[in-house]
């Protein structure tokens, strides 16, 4: 395990259900998180005959990861994580597992068509809300579809969310103590800085974590 402290961000290198174990309880008013999706559904060129036992087998580490982040959140915390189309039964049964029910599927609409040779062409990704029971989201006047363009270069991670839109979300849930439990290159602890909220995060790839440090101390220089 590394760790690195960068202006009011603390960062760790390693296994994000072993990093937990070792952060307090209810010491978090938010998690917001982008996890690895799991869900691959084609096996060759025709696809697998039935991949439910891919979706089920994911569900049973996406209840991990959610339980032990739960224990995590303050009595009015939440939790925001991405996901697709295609792992949506995955954080439903997930969801039954831990008898935690989502609150919300929030639509962000990227405005740039992906690729489906044969359907429609994919224009969104999805955001789970968990919540504890002291939470509310306060801006009575948003709807559960909102509009942020996708990156049209990812430089630091494959999977990199637009800046903007973790910004948006930080202040939409307003809470300090933000923990990311899957990291990535950053742009979450990013956002925390930008805003002057503490946070934490956790990547296992030691590749993306140092490109997060350099990013955070960059960010860090500059203020």
């Amino acid at each position: 395990m590394k760790k690195e402290v960068i202006g009011r961000q603390t960062l760790y290198c390693g296994n994000s259900l072993e990093i937990m174990d070792l952060l307090p309880d209810k010491a978090y008013g938010l998690v917001l998180t982008d996890p690895p999706y799991m869900i691959n559904t084609k096996s060759d060129g025709t696809g697998k005959i039935d991949p439910w036992g891919d979706y089920m087998n994911a569900a049973v580490f996406y209840s991990k990861w959610i339980g032990q982040a739960r224990e995590k959140l303050t009595e009015d915390g939440a939790l925001f994580s991405f996901l697709n189309w295609r792992s949506v039964a995955t954080f439903m049964r997930a969801s039954c597992l831990l008898d935690w029910p989502m609150e919300n599927l929030l639509v962000w609409n990227k405005k740039h068509l992906g690729t489906n040779t044969y359907g429609f062409r994919p224009v969104y990704e999805m955001i789970a809300l968990f919540r504890n029971k002291g939470f509310k989201v306060e801006n009575r006047a948003l709807g559960d579809v909102i509009t942020f363009p996708r990156l049209t270069r990812k430089p630091n991670h494959p999977a990199e969310k637009p800046l903007d839109l973790l910004l948006f979300l930080l202040e939409t849930a307003g809470k300090d103590n933000v923990l990311d439990v899957f990291m990535g290159s950053g742009t979450t602890l990013l956002a925390c800085q930008r805003l002057g909220l503490s946070g934490t995060g956790i990547e296992i790839n030691e590749k993306y974590f140092d490109i997060a440090c350099q990013r955070l101390q960059d960010a860090v220089s500059k203020q």
